[in-house]
């Protein structure tokens, strides 16, 4: 796996940790993206066992990046996928829901895509479970909306890390 990979896999564990309610091993695994995504020779630190010198990388944290970069997959990344389904990942990065309601709709309603969540909403089913109300309803279905007019953002992180691999190929 090349760096940008291996940070595009750990912010993936980090949402779906985030999901889990652990926003403390959230936040580390989100460091540890960005210390990867920083570092320009990953091989050689991994070869020298030598990541745990990266800033927020600890001995844990190091073994889940050398197992990335060598088997190219982690159990704990497909454990977490198959636990949460896609949809709850895009929707806890709508700016109106985050992980929390994400989670919540998830459990209440069990959507497979924003599209259901969409009708979901129209319908006004999202307003009867527990945190939700007319007015927030109407802001999720408006956050759909809006990302499906401009399509999902990058994060700058994101774009910065497309932009290099982009460049090394170029």
């Amino acid at each position: 796996m090349t760096p940008a990979e291996i940070a595009a896999a750990l912010r993936e564990i980090a949402a779906y940790v985030d999901l889990e309610g652990n926003r403390f091993r959230a936040r580390a695994y989100e460091r540890a993206a960005r210390s990867i995504g920083a570092v320009a020779e990953l091989d050689r630190l991994i070869a020298e066992r030598r990541l745990d010198e990266l800033p927020g990388i600890g001995k844990s944290l190091a073994r889940v990046i050398e197992e990335l970069a060598t088997r190219g997959r982690i159990e704990l990344l497909e454990r977490l996928r198959e636990r949460w389904p896609s949809v709850v990942l895009e929707l806890a990065a709508l700016p109106e829901i985050g992980p929390e309601r994400a989670r919540r709709l998830h459990e209440g309603l069990a959507p497979t895509s924003l599209e259901e969540v969409a009708a979901l909403c129209e319908a006004g089913r999202v307003r009867k479970l527990p945190g939700f109300g007319r007015v927030s309803e109407a802001r999720v279905l408006e956050a759909i909306r809006t990302r499906h007019e401009r399509g999902a953002l990058l994060t700058l992180e994101d774009a910065r890390l497309a932009s290099e691999e982009l460049a090394s190929i170029v």
